[in-house]
């Protein structure tokens, strides 16, 4: 077989797309362009796929309309007269289909009726069928083509004058590859209109005989001309069509996804067309349709399917399993339940489709799980007789334990996440069904082991809160069945986890149930809205039955009253015994006592037995707390500890608000309990975070937290009149302006400017200092310290609610474990001060804090993912008023991830899918990539800048384009390179100027210097990251403190346009500077993180102020020993320290009294030092950085972010990279493989690079030496490797690279250690300028 010479095309030059390259060599493509070192060549390869894409050289575009009226009759006649015309020869055969082609190219559908058919198609099929020029076949079999998509019904005349014949001939004696492929697309448009002639003509054999030859463009055509024969096939032709599974099954292997994903749906249409076939559907099933799905559902890691591909196997699955018994038995056999458990549980799963819009149900990936599953597990149905499939279905669950079993043991523990997760109505009453069907089938020794590492206790206990009758019915059964089977069991948890509590409710609220017993979410497939009693029927239910719900309206009153009888009355309780344990009795009567001893004594602040004897019930409170699992969510909750918590740290006056009668004492009393309360819960040595109190509280408070549903989700696809409130971003832009509000008044609002009741709320910094020097420790200050607290807690949540109680108390328990290290520090100081330690070294402190991952709640972070992924939301950035109100009260309660999406969309009004990414997601089309920034409607803005100038190019380019909703694009002097690649090293080139010496900038400005990269200057060497520098009102020097300002200013626009275009800096900033960036309060603990030894020096002083104090306060006068007051054994006159900053000499400290430091007026220079290090030395260069981030977007979106979480947003990951990492995130392509000897090799040596060496090579391929958040996993476009076709030795040759695509071109070395060499020389030595391919 040879491939025929592709026909020439006009040596004009093409235009070209700048892109930003190393690399002489472009992506494989539709067009490709080689520039090889001697000369300069241009082939163009063009599409198989394209029809009608082909241009010759010569021709002219002008308008169609009038080209194709301009068709005469006589000059169609004449060119179907030469084609018909044996006599003529070749060349003259060969000009006539060129004319006859470009005719069919332009013209339009009327003028087609010019064209003799009855004529034209004979000859067209007679050159094709006997001629031996390669040329003229391949021009006949073109003008079918271009026919029958000009004109559709001329099929009739092919099919009528043996065309399908033909055709299928070509194909099967394939000898010239471009007219098998042109073959193909006419013949997939043939079976459009005729695919039972198809069929009859054998074209399921002729098109899949021969596929492996075709590029994957030309497979796919072939399999949907047997999709579309599948469509319409007789049973007459089954035979035929399952002739097609074998080489179907073979393909379903392949790595191209677009394929994978049309065979998926062909072998769907053979087993939608067989469906009435046992024997053939069981042949399907032989043939390994079911384990080659499988293999592809559970991936292999190295590449993942489409998810229509996904939906589309699992849908075959399906269908295979409600046909066959063979099917069922088939996948029990292959562990299905394990792969079905990992979809579940999966990270993009239930980040996903689980959560999607029930108005989109029908493509939702987790619902087609439970489908599969629904058949697999078979509903036992008492009204109706059993068909004989479901019972062969129920006798392979009888007759083979070990399936159930396995199944129990998979789903039970994964339909349980899921719900508990969050998911759509829709999908929970699919996994409770399931449950329901599991518990049905499974002996009371598999229900124990499959429930053993689950509390499904409390998981229905939950369900029954809700208010859907579906999922009440199904649970109430569930509750039913494990009591029948394991009463011993179940009846003493129930009972602790409030099961028949709920159930008590339930009876109570009967009526209210009945009122609101549908969900608000309706499943819609196709048009019409079906109720979950036909979840999942299939379309044998008339549409007009499936609105009708089955249930009836007293079916959750006659089922609770069965349960009620048979639990309590069988068991001789009452129903006092079946709603309280014994635990929730004893944790009540603590509370109630906690709560007196408020009541009673909470205005007493000196009486230390009142104090002792709260502290005492305190205790035994949090003893209960710790006791592992005994507790249960159900019991923490009716207990009330939360708010008794809160009304102990409030001495009693939680929930009254705060008034100026007895306000010193009232703040001296909470912070007399504070200091008790984080005594008790934070760790202590040798003590494992785990096992704090804290720890065990934050636990409890979470499981409550999740237990209360308070915070629904809401989506515009169901918008109607409602009570609800939603934010509008007053500065946000909004892409459909066309959006209805109605504003509603609530009764407590005199006026609608007046949204909160705020006249408790009292102002406490400014009482603060009147306590700063009686306290010693400003606990004042904290964010979190109670009275401070309930002065901005949420204002439109009802305050008597138990969910307000348990934010309040994990704001506390958050800002406890954030400062346990200043608490600790401070308890540390009040040691040595009173003398219970000696020694300066023992003040250092080792905290162990609880991980801020424990103070994310699962289910509101599902609960804020699903409602970003409304489309209102997405469009205009606009949320539930709980939405805001959360993130910026308790931002720790959302994972990093969610709130980064928060982040873009409420300060800059909506997200898309952009080619750079914020987050990344693996599988769903919908939600794949990254999200950022819709910058789609506004121009991106260029810039040239010039290498040597980058400061003063950044100030421009900051002056005219801070402002602008665009994105910055670079392109640099005398280089053509522009896009992702240059402007990312833009960005690593300005952070590199910004960390030269000599600025004046940072602290480190003004010691030895770490040389750099930089010729011109050096790099300062900041170990701990960079901080401002402090610069007195009185510096003078060769720097002017003015360009220092302006520096400051224009590093705060960069930082913020870094942040908002979503790119990364290369620059390494201290976690104080982090801090000041999200506007909170710097410390002495601060100075720690970026200058150790004075930071410990200070605190050390601090410490010695505190003892003589100490000692002044119990003496009555002065010490007769001064060696108490010495700083490691020596007096502090002899320090010779002077009122200068320490480290900068031509700083003066403003003091009052003597120049030296004494013991006296020790406490005086710390407090300056403090000041200068952290404060006015500081103040104005951070007003400056402030007013330039301030003009890009405002700084206070940052706050819902930690230090490390912002750090992670503008400088990226630098974590290492394992070989698993890398296998899964760099695609290999075009000439390479995952499985390649060369590909394995690439992957051993960067997994050996160290980190100057990843550096440089993400710089070389990125364009920045540092990936953004996320890593490898969120690179868009995916890091590529391809083969680079050299014209010498490969091993002479030097990878290449595009870095607008993360694009690596790689020579075929011959061996590792020459890839080493010259992938070292290329990432070293190939920095620097852009160029294109």
């Amino acid at each position: 077989m040879v491939r025929s010479r592709k026909r020439k095309v006009s040596n004009g030059e093409l235009p070209v797309k700048k892109r930003a390259c190393r690399s002489q060599e472009p992506l494989p493509g539709s067009l490709a362009f080689r520039t090889p070192a001697s000369n300069t060549e241009m082939e163009c390869s063009i599409s198989a796929s394209s029809d009608r894409g082909e241009v010759l050289s010569d021709h002219h575009f002008f308008d169609l309309g009038d080209h194709a009226m301009s068709l005469s009759k006589r000059r169609v006649h004449r060119v179907v007269a030469r084609l018909a015309d044996d006599g003529s020869g070749e060349s003259a055969q060969l000009e006539a289909l060129t004319e006859l082609c470009e005719m069919l190219s332009f013209v339009v559908e009327d003028a087609i009726e010019h064209f003799p058919l009855e004529e034209l198609v004979p000859s067209l099929l007679k050159l094709n069928a006997n001629g031996r020029n390669p040329e003229i076949m391949l021009l006949a079999v073109r003008a079918l083509t271009d026919l029958l998509d000009a004109r559709p019904s001329s099929a009739a005349a092919i099919e009528r004058h043996g065309g399908i014949t033909v055709l299928c001939g070509k194909l099967l004696a394939i000898e010239y590859l471009d007219v098998a492929e042109m073959c193909h697309q006419a013949l997939e448009k043939i079976s459009r209109e005729y695919p039972v002639a198809c069929l009859k003509a054998g074209a399921v054999n002729a098109v899949l005989t021969y596929i492996d030859f075709f590029p994957s463009n030309i497979q796919r055509v072939a399999i949907l001309t047997v999709i579309n024969m599948c469509k319409k096939v007789s049973p007459d032709y089954l035979s035929i069509i399952m002739e097609a599974v074998p080489s179907l099954c073979t393909l379903l292997q392949y790595e191209n996804r677009e394929l994978v994903e049309t065979v998926s749906i062909c072998l769907g249409w053979i087993a939608y067309s067989v469906r009435y076939s046992p024997i053939l559907i069981d042949e399907l099933c032989k043939h390994g349709v079911i384990q080659k799905s499988l293999e592809l559902i559970d991936n292999d890691s190295h590449r993942s399917i489409s998810p229509m591909a996904f939906s589309g196997l699992v849908g075959l699955l399906t269908r295979l399993a409600a046909c066959s018994q063979l099917a069922v038995q088939i996948l029990f056999e292959l562990s299905i339940s394990r792969t079905l458990r990992d979809i579940l549980i999966g990270s993009d799963m239930s980040h996903n489709s689980a959560f999607a819009s029930t108005q989109d149900v029908q493509n939702n990936q987790v619902w087609e799980v439970l489908k599969l599953t629904n058949q697999l597990i078979p509903e036992k149905k008492r009204d109706v007789s059993v068909n004989k499939l479901m019972q062969a279905k129920e006798k392979i669950l009888m007759d083979e334990p070990n399936f159930l079993y396995q199944f129990a043991m998979d789903f039970l523990p994964a339909s349980i996440q899921v719900v508990n997760s969050g998911a759509n109505d829709y999908v929970c009453y699919g996994c409770i069904s399931i449950i329901r069907r599991i518990a049905h089938y499974s002996t009371p020794e598999i229900l124990l082991d499959s429930i053993k590492d689950t509390n499904i206790s409390s998981f229905l206990a939950g369900l029954l809160t809700t208010k859907d009758i579906h999922l009440l019915i199904s649970t109430l059964e569930i509750v039913e069945i494990l009591m029948q089977k394991l009463p011993g069991v179940f009846l003493s948890s129930f009972i602790k986890e409030g099961v028949f509590y709920a159930i008590d409710m339930l009876l109570v609220q009967d009526k209210c149930i009945e009122s609101v017993r549908h969900s608000d979410e309706k499943m819609v497939v196709g048009v019409v809205s079906r109720c979950m009693c036909f979840a999942f029927t299939g379309s044998s239910v008339p549409s007009s039955q499936l609105k009708t719900c089955k249930l009836g309206k007293d079916a959750i009153h006659n089922l609770g009253r069965k349960i009620k009888a048979s639990c309590y009355l069988g068991h001789g309780a009452t129903n006092s015994d079946m709603s309280c344990s014994k635990t929730l009795e004893h944790l009540r009567t603590l509370c109630r006592a906690l709560d007196d001893s408020m009541d009673t004594h909470s205005d007493d602040v000196g009486n230390l037995h009142e104090v002792k004897f709260s502290t005492q019930i305190l205790v035994e409170v949090m003893k209960e707390l710790s006791h592992g699992d005994s507790l249960s969510t159900f019991e923490f909750v009716e207990s009330g500890i939360a708010r008794s918590l809160a009304h102990y740290l409030c001495n009693g006056k939680y929930l009254l608000g705060i008034h100026d009668s007895g306000l010193s004492d009232h703040i001296l009393a909470v912070q007399k309990r504070f200091q008790i309360f984080a005594s008790i819960c934070l760790s202590k040595p040798n003590q494992s975070r785990d096992d704090t109190i804290l720890a065990f509280l934050l636990k409890n408070l979470q499981n409550a937290l999740s237990s209360l549903d308070n915070f629904p989700v809401v989506r515009s696809q169901q918008l109607k009149p409602r009570k609800s409130y939603t934010d509008i971003p007053c500065r946000s832009p909004t892409m459909n302006p066309r959006l209805k509000v109605s504003f509603v008044r609530d009764k407590k609002e005199s006026n609608l400017l007046d949204i909160a009741n705020n006249s408790n709320v009292f102002d406490l910094v400014s009482q603060s200092n009147i306590f700063l020097n009686r306290l010693g420790f400003s606990w004042l200050k904290l964010p979190f310290f109670p009275t401070k607290l309930e002065a901005e807690m949420l204002s439109n949540i009802d305050r008597m609610n138990t969910s307000y109680d348990i934010l309040f108390m994990l704001k506390i328990l958050e800002g406890l474990n954030q400062f346990s290290m200043e608490l600790s520090v401070n308890d540390r100081i009040q040691e040595f001060a009173e003398g219970r330690i000696d020694k300066f070294d023992d003040l250092k402190v080792i905290v162990s804090p609880v991980p801020k991952v424990e103070f994310v709640c699962s289910k509101l972070t599902d609960k804020l993912e699903q409602q970003m992924r409304d489309q209102l939301v997405l469009n205009t950035g606009c949320f539930p008023s709980w939405c805001s109100q959360l993130m910026n009260a308790c931002p720790f309660l959302f994972s990093f991830a969610a709130r980064l999406k928060y982040f873009y969309l409420t300060a800059f009004g909506s997200l898309r899918n952009q080619n750079n990414n914020i987050w990344h997601s693996d599988r769903s089309s919908m939600n794949s990539g990254e999200w950022h920034l819709d910058t789609s409607f506004h121009s991106r803005q260029k810039f040239k800048v010039d290498r040597n100038n980058i400061l003063e190019c950044a100030a421009k380019i900051m002056e005219l384009h801070a402002q602008s909703k665009g994105s910055l694009e670079v392109e640099y002097t005398d280089e053509v390179g522009t896009g992702l690649g240059p402007t990312m090293e833009f960005y690593t080139l300005v952070s590199h100027e910004f960390q030269k010496a000599g600025l004046g900038m940072w602290r480190e400005d003004h010691r030895a210097a770490k040389s750099g990269v930089c010729s011109d200057s050096s790099v300062l060497f900041a170990p701990c990251g960079l901080f401002p520098r402090p610069w007195s009102r009185k510096s003078s020097g060769g720097i002017k403190f003015s360009d220092v300002k302006k520096k400051f200013f224009l590093l705060g626009k960069l930082v913020a346009k870094a942040i908002k275009d979503g790119r990364t800096m290369d620059i390494s900033f201290s976690r104080a500077f982090y801090k000041i960036m999200l506007e909170q309060e710097l410390n002495l603990c601060d100075i720690q993180s970026f200058d150790p030894d004075l930071g410990r020096t200070l605190l050390e002083f601090q410490a010695l102020v505190n003892r003589k104090k100490f000692v002044e306060s119990v003496s009555g006068e002065r010490d007769k020993d001064p060696s108490k007051l010495y700083y490691r054994s020596m007096a502090v006159e002899d320090l010779s320290l002077d009122f200068t900053l320490p480290g900068y000499a031509e700083y003066a400290l403003a003091s009052k009294s003597a120049k030296m430091v004494n013991i006296a007026n020790l406490e005086e220079y710390v407090a300056l030092v403090i000041d200068a290090t952290l404060g006015s030395g500081v103040a104005r260069q951070i007003n400056a950085l402030k007013s330039g981030f301030n003009e890009v977007f405002p700084l206070r979106y940052l706050q819902i972010f930690t230090e490390d979480e912002l750090e992670r947003l503008l400088c990226g990951e630098q974590d290492t990279w394992d070989f698993f990492q890398l296998v899964n995130h760099i695609k290999f392509d075009h000439g390479y493989s995952a499985s390649s000897p060369m590909a394995t090799n690439l992957l051993e040596i960067i997994q050996e690079y160290d980190y100057d060496q990843r550096r440089a090579f993400l710089q070389f391929v990125t364009g920045a030496p540092r990936l953004a958040h996320g890593g490898l996993a969120a690179l868009n476009p995916k890091l590529t490797v391809v083969r680079k076709h050299s014209s010498f030795d490969a091993d002479l040759d030097l990878p290449s690279v595009m870095t607008c695509a993360n694009y690596l071109k790689l020579p075929p070395y011959s061996s590792k250690e020459i890839m080493r060499e010259r992938l070292l020389y290329a990432i070293t030595e190939g920095q620097g300028s852009f160029h294109l391919s």
